[in-house]
């Protein structure tokens, strides 16, 4: 009958068949939720912070550390502010615009910013304006470790803009 109609058409039978047959879904239905869950699930995702999708490894480099000092804890909490600073600088123009640039800054040991140095452009001003701003109010950063007896801290930071690392 198919191919009958198809030869008709002048449309091919195997065509309409493996139409017909891509289009079969043969996945379940996801079992539905408790009432409860789905008021969890709805209340875990507004209360979702958004800059916890953003890369996290690599996005942060020590350029003269010290051997004997552990500074990933320090990092972690420079990159977190920096990151949640960056969420609301970056203009909702360019929220979906891709690119990436280096920043290269010192902090000093109360954790102020000393200099800051703009390594590699995205090529697009706001996106490097809003990344020089993320930084600069993130600071005061944490004072750093006491162990760590030079006169600043210089960190190299990447930042990635819809892009992965």
């Amino acid at each position: 009958m198919i191919r009958r109609w198809a030869l008709i058409c002048g449309i091919p039978a195997v065509l309409i068949v493996g139409g017909i047959l891509s289009a079969q879904d043969s996945r379940s239905f996801p079992t539905p939720v408790s009432p409860g869950q789905a008021i969890r699930d709805a209340a875990r995702a507004a209360s979702h912070d958004p800059t916890e999708d953003r890369p996290k490894g690599g996005a942060v480099e020590v350029l003269n550390g010290m051997p004997d000092v552990d500074f990933r804890a320090y990092l972690q909490k420079v990159s977190t502010a920096i990151r949640s600073s960056l969420y609301f600088l970056v203009p909702q123009k360019a929220r979906d615009w891709k690119g990436n640039l280096t920043i290269e800054f010192a902090v000093l040991p109360d954790g102020r910013i000393g200099t800051m140095k703009l390594v590699s452009s995205s090529d697009d001003d706001l996106l490097d304006r809003a990344a020089w701003k993320a930084i600069r109010a993130a600071a005061p950063f944490p004072a750093l470790p006491k162990e760590f007896t030079r006169p600043n801290l210089k960190l190299r930071y990447r930042f990635f803009y819809n892009e992965v690392p």
